[in-house]
């Protein structure tokens, strides 16, 4: 008489399924992979992603402009994306707000990233920041124009093209209120531009080292980017800044970000408090 084995068949959730395409699709993104991003939970309502703070960290000891940005734009997303049965697309607008420090002892940060609406092509997603320790270190909405559902993601790279290294992402100084930032393999996304958050991140450098030449101390409140075409990667990019308003307490500082050739491919407007508890330069 044969023995029979019994074999139990374990049918993954589909929640823990999203989560292992989510770590997929970080692992082949050079900039994501490169902060060590990870997701800690995946499902319809939105994502969670982790982020080491070791490396992430700025010469003040807060979590790096390009790292924040990078975060929110990649958690917003793929908010979207899980919440929209994976159909992602491009972003045209992120807002990233810094609402407070990052904790003495924290060890990383995680985002929560949702969708909050589609309305045809374009999507809304929102992200919360915080630390390990709950400390809330900023929130973000991006506007996608998503991809269309015959041919989803069909620009898209399945393979890192380079590594990325944050003390890479910096800009120097040409100009009164105009700088130049090298974009590395490393910065593209999968589509073979260069990264949202890294453009984000060089407008940022360019309108703190404004800051830096007036010599005021300062405190970030805000930056919106408005994402008018690929940025092409291997190639500079330069920073040309101008006062919106500078007030007694708040300076707003419009930069646009242009291609070899003086083509505009992104557009920031950013906010800060000037002289009180700000960063001292």
């Amino acid at each position: 008489m044969g023995q029979q084995t019994e074999v139990e068949e374990v049918v993954a959730s589909p929640g823990a399924l999203a989560k292992v395409r989510v770590a997929e699709e970080i692992a082949v993104t050079s900039v994501e992979s490169g902060l060590g991003l990870l997701p800690r939970a995946v499902g319809p309502e939105g994502v969670v992603l982790r982020m080491p703070l070791t490396g992430s960290l700025g010469p003040d000891g807060q979590v790096h402009n390009t790292a924040l940005s990078v975060v929110a734009d990649a958690a917003a997303g793929l908010g979207v994306s899980v919440f929209n049965s994976g159909r992602g697309g491009v972003t045209a607008d992120l807002r990233v707000d810094r609402i407070g420090p990052v904790g003495a002892r924290a060890r990383y940060l995680e985002a929560i990233g949702t969708c909050i609406g589609i309305d045809g092509d374009l999507a809304y997603g929102r992200v919360e920041i915080r630390d390990d320790l709950g400390n809330l270190l900023g929130h973000g909405i991006s506007v996608m124009v998503l991809d269309s559902p015959a041919t989803p993601g069909h620009e898209t790279s399945s393979t890192v093209v380079g590594r990325f290294d944050l003390n890479d992402v910096r800009v120097e100084r040409t100009a009164e209120h105009v700088s130049v930032g090298v974009v590395t393999p490393g910065m593209a996304n999968r589509r073979g531009a260069v990264h949202g958050g890294v453009v984000m991140g060089l407008a940022h450098e360019a309108q703190d080292m404004v800051h830096v030449e007036h010599g005021v101390r300062f405190r970030r409140l805000g930056l919106s980017v408005d994402y008018l075409r690929p940025a092409p990667v291997g190639m500079p990019l330069s920073m040309h800044s101008a006062f919106v308003r500078r007030g007694r307490r708040l300076w707003t500082i419009r930069t646009e970000v242009r291609a070899e050739g003086g083509r505009t491919v992104a557009v920031a407007t950013g906010m800060s408090a000037i002289g009180a508890g700000g960063d001292t330069v």
